[in-house]
C-alpha cells in the first residue's frame, strides 16, 4: 500500500534502557511503564523496527532526529550509517544525546 502523506521531520523518543538496567534505573524512573523504558536486551530494539519502516514516511533531504540513551549514539548512528548523513547532538553534561538522520535526496 502506497504511503500518501510523506514529512520534512520526524522525530522519536523510543524506549531506549536495555532491559537488565531497568532495575538500577532510580524508583521514580521506574514508576514509568516498562513499555517507555525497555529497548530490548541492548535497547536498541525500537531503532531497529524505525530503520525497518520510516524511510518510505520521509521526504529525500528530510531529517529523522532520535533520542538515544548517553551511550548509544555511536550505535544507533552506525544502524541509519546507510541511509544518509549521520550526526550526534550532545546534551548540556557533553553526553550523546540525539541522533540525526538526513535522508539522502533521490537522484534522478
Amino acid at each position: 500500500m502506497p504511503v500518501e502523506k510523506k514529512f520534512d521531520i520526524i522525530v522519536s523518543n523510543p524506549p531506549y534502557i536495555p532491559a537488565a538496567d531497568i532495575a538500577m534505573l532510580a524508583q521514580d524512573v521506574q514508576q514509568e511503564p516498562r513499555t517507555a523504558l525497555d529497548g530490548g536486551a541492548d535497547g536498541l530494539e525500537f531503532y531497529r523496527r524505525i530503520r525497518k519502516g520510516y524511510s518510505c514516511l520521509l521526504n529525500p533531504g528530510g531529517v529523522l532526529l532520535l533520542e538515544t540513551g548517553f551511550d548509544q549514539g555511536a550505535a544507533v548512528s552506525e544502524l541509519f550509517a546507510n541511509d544518509g548523513a549521520v550526526s550526534v547532538l550532545s546534551d548540556i553534561c557533553g553526553n550523546d544525546r540525539v541522533v540525526v538522520v538526513e535522508k539522502r535526496l533521490n537522484r534522478g
